[in-house]
């Protein structure tokens, strides 16, 4: 917000976005600046962003450069921050010695899911070490997001993997909050 970089009245996409006000990236944006758009989450918080986000359309599903299904890891009967951490990435979970769930889940890339908006002002993307397979499923001359916040905290790859994906894509880093996410704006 302190960067000035979303508007009231802002489109954004939530890819990863989990409960849709704890832990959430766009909640603050919807209740304090009229914003909407679309929310992508493995876990079903259907009923959830249909009682407390009506500006907000939720759909349960991956984001992934093929349309087909993924393996996704759910967390099960964890309060706190571990209840975020489901993942498609077996070592998230088994690492952390959690009890989970194993769903196959269907997927579909991100360029094909909101073909339907005419624009998108921020793009908030934290699946837990699947992102560049979002950023990939992007097609970048149909679709250029003008903001895009990713998690990018180095633990699943290089931090200049994304850092170079965005610059091949015509995006410029403005903003690194704290260690674990980055901003890119859209310079074409």
């Amino acid at each position: 917000m302190k960067l000035g970089l979303v508007q009231p009245g802002s489109c954004f996409v939530d890819v990863g976005c989990n409960h849709p006000c704890t832990h959430s990236n766009t909640h603050y944006f919807e209740k304090n600046l009229g914003c909407s758009g679309l929310a992508f989450d493995g876990q079903d918080f259907s009923q959830q962003y249909l009682s407390i986000r009506p500006k907000t359309r939720f759909r349960r599903c991956l984001i992934d450069q093929q349309a087909a299904s993924l393996d996704l890891n759910i967390v099960c009967d964890v309060e706190g921050l571990e209840n975020q951490i489901s993942s498609t990435s077996d070592c998230v979970i088994k690492h952390r010695g959690l009890n989970y769930v194993v769903e196959s889940i269907p997927c579909y890339p991100l360029s094909f899911l909101c073909s339907s908006l005419s624009r998108i002002d921020l793009l908030c993307i934290d699946v837990e070490g699947h992102e560049i397979s979002v950023l990939r499923s992007i097609d970048y001359s149909l679709l250029r997001p003008r903001v895009i916040l990713v998690e990018n905290n180095g633990v699943h790859h290089p931090r200049c993997v994304i850092y170079n994906l965005m610059l091949a894509n015509g995006y410029r880093q403005v903003a690194r909050i704290s260690d674990s996410d980055d901003v890119y704006v859209d310079q074409r």
